[in-house]
């Protein structure tokens, strides 16, 4: 008991030192890797010998907690810890283990292109160590006791679901099988005893440090700023069906023009033409919102399938990581001459618009510098600055900004 106390001081302890960092730092930072889980439920424990004179099955609670970093969407590291109150008919016993885990993030993995990040489903193998022992047990009337515990090699395997209720916290299912090297775990004075199987069900708890800015929360294309290719056939599929609506919407407003010019008295087939213009607006103001959804929808695929390099705030300094996607982009331009590109040059909402507008052409002429100048012909880039009229995150939050100040570079021919 006092070893639990002392672990949950450790953890309280830890927690508060990493909330302390937060608040003193509102950039992301190592902090904003870690998480910490609470997990409650039950352990189903097959005893006995190996022969099938004497098996039995038993069910009991067990808790723990677990303390992870996690490296990048798909893949953490993790510390958990245990503690198992076996009660069965035949004795009580104290177990536990600490483990070293490898969560996978399979919904990421499977699909490193998706936005929706409420649900997440992982996988979690596991090494570690664990102890156990027993009192009170009784076989053929005779009582016998653990005098100790007995310690062995644990290996896990894990499953289950997540779900993000908040940037901050989430809630799961988890199965677990764990398997020990040492059967007598529980040292049953019996011919060959012991434990080696168990069986959990655990509901968890999650907190996760740094809230909207935690690795758990983001995915592979929002972290590694990957583009995420359109399938060919529904891009195409996307701007056909964009031309047909913008053509019908245009049609229709011709139409209302029309009909407006005509004595608001008088009928056509016995319809009052007042009443047709109405139905006319109101078809032309539902086409105008679905084209303007479209449109929306058919830029964000274009910048989906487009590179990306990113600013820091208020100027044309470009991110680390920016300039490897633009050496990048300069060897393929000299590998291809064919290829031309279109830079769209984008800033977040601080500022007023018309010095927002100038930014963000000078961003486009840093891009487009930096290529000139690793021998890429100006001649096969044009460029466009948008100022803060494009947003493709919220100018609220600092992780917004981040993705607003930017620059896109599409392939215009290839």
């Amino acid at each position: 008991m006092k070893k639990l106390v002392l672990l949950s001081l450790l953890i309280a302890v830890f927690a508060g030192g990493i909330s302390a960092q937060q608040k003193e730092d509102e950039k992301p930072n190592e902090w904003s890797r870690w998480s910490i889980v609470g997990k409650a439920g039950l352990v189903s424990l097959q005893y006995g010998t190996r022969s099938s004179s004497w098996f039995n099955q038993s069910v009991s609670p067990e808790f723990g907690v677990e303390i992870e970093r996690t490296f990048n969407p798909l893949f953490g590291l993790g510390l958990e810890y245990m503690h198992q109150m076996l009660i069965t008919n035949d004795f009580t016993s104290t177990t536990g283990q600490v483990n070293l885990t490898f969560p996978v993030n399979l919904a990421n993995l499977l699909s490193p292109c998706r936005k929706w990040q409420k649900l997440g489903a992982y996988i979690s193998p596991g090494i570690g160590l664990g102890y156990g022992g027993f009192d009170d047990f009784s076989v053929g009337g005779v009582s016998l006791s653990s005098d100790g515990f007995n310690k062995t090699v644990s290996a896990t395997m894990s499953g289950g679901l997540e779900y993000n209720v908040s940037p901050s916290f989430a809630i799961g299912a988890q199965a677990q099988y764990r398997w020990y090297s040492n059967a007598h775990m529980i040292p049953l004075l019996m011919e060959d005893p012991g434990v080696r199987n168990l069986y959990t069900a655990n509901l968890n708890i999650r907190y996760k440090f740094g809230g909207a800015k935690n690795i758990r929360n983001q995915s592979l294309m929002d972290y590694e700023k990957t583009k995420c290719k359109l399938n060919t056939v529904d891009k195409e599929e996307m701007l056909d069906y964009y031309s047909q609506l913008q053509n019908s919407l245009n049609r229709y407003v011709q139409e209302l023009e029309d009909m407006k010019r005509s004595n608001p008295s008088d009928s056509i087939n016995g319809v009052p033409v007042k009443d047709i213009i109405t139905g006319l607006q109101y078809t032309v103001d539902n086409l105008s919102k679905d084209v303007e959804t479209l449109r929306a929808q058919k830029a964000a695929a274009i910048e989906r399938s487009s590179e990306i390099v990113y600013f820091q705030s208020a100027s044309t300094d470009l991110t680390a990581d920016s300039y490897i996607i633009l050496g990048n982009l300069a060897e393929k331009l000299k590998s291809d001459r064919s290829i031309k590109i279109k830079l769209e040059g984008h800033t977040d909402g601080i500022g007023n618009e018309d010095t927002n507008k100038k930014l963000s052409e000078q961003r486009v002429r840093a891009v487009k510098k930096y290529l000139v100048d690793r021998g890429i012909s100006d001649s096969r880039i044009i460029g466009e600055g948008f100022g803060i009229s494009k947003p493709v995150a919220s100018n609220d939050t600092p992780e917004g900004r981040a993705l607003n100040r930017r620059v896109v570079i599409i392939t215009l021919k290839q």
